[in-house]
């Protein structure tokens, strides 16, 4: 159930990042994290201060995940080459850093498959084999990932497909954005 939630949390993210990007008028801003670990205080107040990060993290969201869950989390991009695609990837930095701050999320990957299927079925099964808890695709084709997608659920992952879906396989969840 806790992974349920955390993998609607995050893909709503990508979803604004995917809105948001759709009526933006470019330009791309650097990751606000500087990639330094900030100091666990153990208190009610890590959660307002992993929401600070980013103005649009909320904390009473991130309240929702128990701490120290420790999920990894596995982000394939099948591009990023545009606004929309760099905005998402910002924000889910942002939000794992956020989540990490307070222990919901122990690591978080983030790779880019440059349109190739195969790369990213690799990037999938490299997911797996590092135990991603979550596995969030934008994918490159909709039916090129289904043994992959199959593969991750077998070994406990959940996969959520967004944005360039839908994909044909049932082992996963969806959420389509349409920015017209």
């Amino acid at each position: 159930m806790k992974k349920r939630i955390l993998a609607a949390i995050m893909v709503a993210v990508l979803a604004m990042g995917a809105l948001a990007a759709c009526g933006s008028g470019g330009g791309t801003d650097e990751a606000k994290d500087s990639g330094q670990e900030t100091e666990k205080s153990g208190g009610a107040d890590d959660y307002e201060a992993a929401a600070s990060r980013a103005d649009w993290i909320v904390a009473e969201d991130l309240k929702t995940l128990d701490k120290d869950q420790g999920y990894k989390v596995g982000f394939t991009d099948n591009f990023d080459g545009n606004t929309l695609h760099q905005q998402q990837e910002r924000y889910f930095q942002d939000l794992c850093n956020s989540m990490k701050d307070v222990g919901i999320v122990s690591d978080f990957t983030l790779v880019v498959a440059n349109n190739d299927v195969a790369t990213q079925v690799q990037q999938i099964e490299t997911f797996i084999m590092e135990g991603c808890d979550l596995i969030i695709v934008d994918p490159c084709s909709s039916s090129g990932l289904d043994g992959a997608i199959e593969e991750a659920k077998a070994a406990g992952a959940t996969v959520v497909v967004f944005n360039d879906g839908p994909v044909s396989s049932p082992d996963c969840y969806q959420l389509n954005v349409d920015c017209v």
